[in-house]
């Protein structure tokens, strides 16, 4: 019986034993074989593992589409992009251990060794590196811009030294006629881009300044030449070196705009004002399409600083920063005469057989308005009118037409309100009414005020661009029509996206045999020896025209600023020609032979 109880108390013991060595087989085996496998990752594996540590900084960056180009209507190219490159810091990855102005001192002292290796100072400002560290530590700072081959170079072999610095490409606006179309092409400045949401998300990718429109087509059609952005997210060491691309949203590049402009005809205008301020204005007659547009003085945006802007904005005298023919308001003169004949026939104040004895000066109480050069005309109707440019005829015919009674062909003709031309318009003429007049001086209309209308003086002002629209709708049967710049948006496959149509704005409400009559008298004012217009004659073209001499009072005393209108063919009209100089002699003599230069010179 005790043999029998001693062996079983040793078989327990033995299990016991047994139990106690496996739980502590289980206790070790874990922990060595962790250390075995912790000497493996720290010693066999350690720097291919610290090489991917070092790989797993992640950068979003924003991909910036290509701006949009801008060609002529004969695919003349206009404005494209080129290449700049600028050095760039990614501040985030520049971070120092401590407080932020360690960080600071770090990075201006980065930015002074590339000053001193560039041999130019560098653009950082304390401030402001101090507001983007504080703020927008995401979003890289450019430290220079427009790096040379030798710079570039240069930054490359620092790269490595210095973490966070990076080459930056960007486009920047290219002109391949440079000073040509200034006015109407428009600036471009840089900004950082943000979403519609503008969220919190999009401001922490990393974001350059981009390229936007601030003035002119750049800024009307900058939804079509932006493009959209794109975005790629990828990982870089330390050092800011691009190890891999994680995913990437291609960008949508711009799309280019097709201006209704006649390249070799805007050259022409503008060569042609060199030497005087003033405007050149062409349109289609059928379409509303704007062939020429050109203001002078102007400026050259390939050369335009933040210092020559502000040089050009302070120039008060020839105001070069000003379109003329879209913002200029003049007082027109006698181009005028045209629209107040129409305005007497249709109300039947006047009658194509009623005649006016001209003695050279229209008197009127006891003020006297002279005939141009104090000519007396003798008897004229409403065609001879138009051609010898009498003043006497016409302010006898407005007289009798009185001022409210024009008023409807007037707001039909646009005078006094937007042209609706896909361009910033900041001008729009002063409109000839009582209550115009009241509002702006505080006094009542005249008869005198009624007289001077009727020659194009006194109460009303007119851009180049309205008196051009104006002159189609004579030359096209009565239709004023929207005119535009761009024809049409194309895409990167050359699909129009958006194209201009024919948009008539107004009607003049005239009989078609009363627009004839004016007509006769334009072409008369041409053809015929005693014709005002006659220096339009030798233009290579058969047109009607009018010229005007309108009677400024100036700061600096009296000075006249001359004008002529025109179109043709005549047998099939397709263009509408005005051209303005300020301070000229007259319209026969100082407007007149640039248009009739131009002609000849485009029609070659």
């Amino acid at each position: 019986m005790k043999t029998s109880l001693t062996d079983i108390e040793r078989g327990r013991r033995r299990t016991m034993e047994g139990r106690v060595l496996l739980c502590a087989l289980g206790l070790i085996l874990p922990v060595l074989l962790l250390l075995i496998r912790l000497w493996q990752v720290q010693a066999l594996q350690g720097p291919e593992l610290s090489q991917n540590a070092d790989r797993q900084s992640l950068r979003r960056l924003r991909v910036s589409p290509v701006r949009g180009r801008i060609f002529s209507r004969e695919g003349e190219l206009l404005v494209g992009n080129e290449a700049c490159y600028d050095l760039v810091f990614h501040l985030s990855e520049m971070r120092q251990p401590g407080h932020l102005r360690e960080t600071k001192a770090y990075v201006l002292e980065a930015a002074n060794r590339y000053s001193i290796l560039f041999g130019r100072p560098h653009e950082l400002v304390e401030k402001r590196l101090m507001d983007r560290l504080l703020v927008r530590a995401t979003e890289p700072v450019v430290v220079f811009h427009r790096l040379t081959e030798s710079e570039i170079a240069l930054a490359a072999e620092m790269s490595p030294v210095i973490p966070g610095v990076e080459i930056h490409t960007r486009n920047e606006r290219a002109y391949k006629h440079p000073g040509l179309l200034s006015h109407l092409l428009g600036t471009t400045g840089w900004h950082i881009p943000v979403d519609k949401k503008r969220s919190e998300e999009y401001k922490q990718s990393f974001a350059l300044e981009e390229l936007v429109g601030t003035s002119g087509l750049e800024q009307v059609y900058e939804r079509e030449l932006a493009g959209e952005s794109g975005e790629v997210m990828v990982q870089v060491d330390f050092r800011g070196f691009y190890h891999g691309t994680l995913y990437e949203t291609p960008a949508r590049n711009g799309y280019d705009l097709r201006l209704s402009i006649d390249c070799r005809g805007q050259q022409i205008a503008e060569r042609l004002l060199q030497g005087h301020h003033g405007a050149f204005v062409v349109v289609d007659v059928e379409t509303g399409g704007v062939l020429v547009m050109a203001s002078s003085p102007t400026y050259d945006l390939s050369t335009l600083s933040k210092a020559r802007y502000a040089e050009l904005a302070t120039d008060e005298v020839n105001t070069p920063l000003v379109n003329r023919a879209i913002d200029g308001q003049y007082t027109p003169g006698s181009i005028f005469k045209p629209l107040i004949g129409l305005a007497a026939l249709e109300n039947g104040a006047l009658y194509a057989n009623d005649y006016y004895d001209c003695p050279g000066t229209f008197h009127l109480g006891n003020r006297k308005i002279d005939c141009s050069g104090r000519a007396v005309h003798g008897v004229v109707n409403i065609v001879d009118g138009i051609m010898v440019s009498c003043n006497g005829f016409f302010i006898n015919a407005g007289l009798k037409t009185g001022v409210d009674n024009m008023q409807t062909m007037f707001r039909n003709a646009g005078i006094g309100e937007p042209t609706d031309i896909d361009i910033q318009e900041h001008a729009f003429g002063v409109f000839p009414s009582r209550d115009v007049l009241y509002k702006r001086k505080k006094r009542n209309w005249t008869k005198a005020d009624t007289a001077l209308l009727s020659i194009g003086q006194g109460e009303v002002l007119v851009t180049p661009l309205q008196v051009a629209m104006y002159c189609a709708a004579l030359a096209n049967g009565g239709k004023l029509l929207r005119p535009y710049l761009v024809s049409e948006v194309v895409d990167a496959e050359g699909h129009a996206v958006l194209k201009s149509a024919t948009v008539v704005r107004h009607r003049l409400n005239a009989q078609e045999s009363h627009l004839a009559i004016i007509r006769e008298g334009m072409v008369s004012a041409v053809q015929k020896p005693r014709g005002s217009a006659k220096v339009m004659k030798e233009c290579g073209m058969a047109v009607a025209a009018k010229t005007g001499t309108a009677e400024v009072q100036g700061k600096d005393g009296k000075f006249k600023n001359t004008w002529i209108i025109c179109y043709g063919p005549l047998s099939q009209p397709k263009y509408a020609v005005v051209c303005l100089i300020e301070r000229g002699a007259s319209g026969g003599r100082t407007a007149g032979p640039l248009a009739s230069q131009f002609l000849r010179e485009w029609l070659e």
